[in-house]
């Protein structure tokens, strides 16, 4: 059985995207912990109340996972 370690952390992708910066506000008003991937230098209109992290999502070195502290 695979147990998340915090199930009130989610992370999104494209989080600065038309889509992606409803679902992350959604997301936070329904109490969860927002991990918000965006690119290098496009912060956008995502909610302030969402933790901000930027990374390119394309870059084979990175682990999603590790760098956001969230289970897949």
């Amino acid at each position: 059985m695979n147990r998340l370690s915090n199930p009130r952390v989610v992370v999104v992708t494209g989080a600065a995207g038309y889509i992606g910066r409803h679902v992350v506000s959604a997301l936070v008003d329904r109490g969860f912990e927002v991990r918000a991937v965006v690119r290098p230098g496009n912060r956008g209109d995502v909610d302030a109340r969402a933790t901000i992290v930027e990374a390119d999502v394309l870059a084979p070195e990175l682990d999603l996972t590790e760098l956001l502290g969230a289970n897949p």
